[in-house]
């Protein structure tokens, strides 16, 4: 039998247990629940939390964490509940405040780095042992998005688009090269997939057990959990572009999330302080927005909003 060890703690075959990943100079650590199975296969791997604020992600592996018993498990999950504990607390977008950086961005890390880089060191210290990773992520605080998956464009290819065909999104995309947990896996050549998913009800049981139900039948699909997955859907995009601001100003937006556009159609604008036009944005190409910043205030070079083409 597999046993899986977390840091310095072993966990039984059969077992539903709480803990902390400890992290150099963290006073808790990162917080996980893992659930292991009566029999040996495959571990999965969920992290949420990636982003602080990103309650709907958090949302859904906090329900996850509470349905999951032994008995429904072939082989061992561990789910990070929140991987950035210092963003979730001081409710701040994108980074952890401790040391500023993107901890999307901070994998496989470095134990000697700071905390963001210890924090993906000691994650992907558990990816290694790991069969499948999937990276739970929704809206942040200026986020509007539309539902949908992305991919390493290494690794196991077949196996990561059957991840994220089983996520049951309209899309997927394949995304890399910014040293996310997604191509951290692919290049130990480990399944993964990232979940987007947001709505305004995001901390609502409808909403946490729709993305949730997600997670389960990713995890059934690759026989993590018992029971039979619903076949997989979605469309592939070619390609994903995100838009950056030219300026700081206000940002006014007149399209939304899932909205197919055409090239040339206006996205948005953006004013000065005083109402007076900066700029106007324009589609270069036709696709899909997939998610737009809500939030009025936008700095220069700045995201704006990203479209996936078809």
């Amino acid at each position: 039998m597999r046993v899986l060890t977390i840091g310095s703690k072993q966990i039984p075959t059969g077992t539903k247990c709480d803990g902390f990943l400890p992290i150099h100079d963290m006073e808790l650590g990162v917080p996980f629940t893992a659930v292991t199975g009566f029999d040996d296969g495959p571990l999965a791997l969920v992290i949420s939390g990636i982003h602080g604020c990103e309650i709907g992600a958090i949302s859904a592996a906090r329900l996850l964490a509470s349905r999951l018993l032994p008995e429904d498990i072939n082989g061992s999950v561990v789910i990070i509940r929140i991987a950035n504990p210092d963003g979730f607390f001081a409710r701040t977008e994108y980074i952890n405040p401790t040391d500023g950086l993107n901890l999307n961005y901070c994998f496989p890390g470095d134990p000697d780095g700071s905390v963001s880089y210890r924090i993906g060191h000691a994650i992907t210290g558990i990816m290694k042992n790991s069969d499948l990773v999937v990276d739970l992520h929704s809206g942040d605080l200026s986020e509007d998005l539309y539902p949908f998956a992305v991919i390493p464009p290494g690794g196991q290819k077949e196996k990561n688009l059957a991840a994220a065909r089983a996520l049951g999104f309209d899309y997927f995309v394949g995304i890399s090269g910014h040293n996310m947990p997604t191509d951290c896996a692919a290049g130990l050549g480990i399944p993964a997939v990232m979940a987007e998913m947001d709505s305004p009800d995001n901390r609502s049981e409808t909403f946490a057990g729709d993305y949730c139900a997600r997670v389960i039948n990713c995890l059934r699909s690759f026989g993590v959990l018992k029971g039979r997955a619903d076949d997989g859907t979605g469309s592939e995009l070619s390609s994903y572009v995100s838009i950056k601001s030219e300026e700081n100003g206000y940002w006014i937006p007149t399209v939304k999330p899932g909205e197919m556009i055409k090239k040339g159609d206006l996205i948005g604008h953006t004013e000065d302080l005083f109402g007076c036009v900066l700029q106007r944005y324009y589609a270069g190409q036709n696709g899909v927005v997939l998610y737009i910043v809500r939030t009025g205030a936008v700095k220069k070079a700045g995201s704006l909003y990203a479209m996936g083409l078809l």
